[in-house]
């Protein structure tokens, strides 16, 4: 239950799970940034909330082929922690054989 919805946020472990499930795709994790609920609410983007739960989106990218990287968004999708992912782009490179994509999940966490 703690990983399912933990009673605090840990920025480095959350990180350190994410670069955990993209290395067994080979894949590596870059360009991570934290962004709490509070600090996207005064930044105007969503309403804060005063309920038992608070959330956090993390935005990073990756280099892959397109298999390996939905590999990645099932293994993202199957693990224990609440992971909702809020926006996907991608840019193509080497003649379309990879893709950077650049992705925000949003988790959540008990106050």
């Amino acid at each position: 239950m703690r990983k399912l919805l933990p009673h605090n946020i840990d920025n480095v472990r959350l990180a350190l799970d994410l670069d955990g499930i993209a290395s067994r795709h080979g894949l590596r994790v870059q360009d991570v940034t934290v962004q709490t609920s509070a600090e996207a609410s005064s930044q105007g983007r969503i309403a804060q909330d005063s309920g038992p739960v608070d959330s956090v989106v993390i935005s990073f990218s990756v280099v892959s082929q397109y298999p390996n990287f939905v590999a990645f968004l099932k293994d993202l999708e199957k693990s224990l922690r609440i992971v909702d992912v809020v926006s996907l782009s991608f840019t193509t490179k080497q003649g379309g054989a990879l893709a950077e994509y650049d992705v925000s999940v949003k988790t959540y966490w008990l106050k």
